[in-house]
């Protein structure tokens, strides 16, 4: 299947090895797009294996794909991990790796990819999440790492605009995909303190993403924002949270703050 909007084209995505990633890189390439996929563990032709924390690595994968396409078009800064766990137990270790992994290598995808999407007038996409400006107990970090990450799109998106280069942060809400089993759960153990709170939130949020949208609704967002005419800076997929969001911002602060802690924090 070509589609002429992306038919000649080269993307750059993060994380295809599973779920939104894989999912994405997929369907470009029905559609005729020329995909390169950065995973720490490659499985498929089209994809280079890239720690998007080490910048150096970044650079040169960029530089291979820049070299042999002559042009990036699109970048899809998906990859990312999650911690579950009251903050207080949180290693040093964890949270640092989580921020390097969920904001450090987007940046670095940014500055690698710059040079060659300013002569494309090329178009970003970095995935954040709901949990970004709702923030969820037991959640903490990871929805501190996706608020980073709108507020890299917004001010981007301002830097570069007469460039003619375009940057969303594509927000979801639950997915249904490999990311739920991927998530670190180590501090669960840590729960009698918690009254068990933390599993209570954890286990609610893990069935909300068992029940959630599928990974190809994730995709053909994905898809369906690169081909539109007027590129957004923020936009998030599926009605039910642009309404939650939309309630959000009409409620008082307090009343958001008591639903949200009735359904993720008691």
């Amino acid at each position: 299947m070509k589609n002429n909007k992306f038919h000649g084209k080269v993307a750059v995505i993060t994380g295809t090895s599973s779920g939104i990633g894989e999912c994405t890189a997929l369907t470009l390439r029905k559609y005729g797009c020329t995909v390169y996929g950065l995973t720490r563990n490659p499985r498929r032709e089209f994809e280079m294996t890239c720690d998007v924390t080490d910048k150096s690595g970044v650079d040169e994968c960029v530089k291979r794909i820049a070299e042999k396409e002559g042009r990036i078009d699109f970048v899809v800064n998906n990859v990312g991990i999650g911690i579950s766990g009251a903050l207080e137990f949180e290693s040093s270790e964890n949270i640092r790796r989580m921020m390097d992994v969920n904001i450090a290598g987007a940046i670095n995808v940014v500055q690698s990819t710059m040079q060659y999407m300013r002569k494309s007038k090329g178009r970003y996409i970095n995935i954040g999440s709901v949990a970004g400006e709702l923030t969820i107990a037991f959640q903490t970090m990871y929805s501190v790492t996706k608020a980073a990450v709108l507020a890299l799109s917004e001010g981007l998106a301002m830097e570069v605009k007469p460039f003619g280069v375009g940057v969303c942060c594509l927000q979801f809400g639950d997915i249904k995909s490999t990311f739920t089993a991927h998530r670190n759960k180590s501090f669960l153990g840590d729960d009698e303190l918690y009254k068990g709170r933390i599993k209570r939130s954890v286990g609610k949020m893990e069935n909300d993403e068992r029940h959630g949208y599928s990974e190809e609704f994730a995709a053909d967002a994905v898809c369906k924002l690169l081909a539109r005419k007027k590129f957004p800076v923020k936009y998030t997929a599926g009605a039910k949270y642009r309404f939650l969001l939309t309630l959000s911002r009409i409620l008082p602060y307090k009343t958001v703050q008591k639903i949200l802690y009735k359904m993720y924090a008691s």
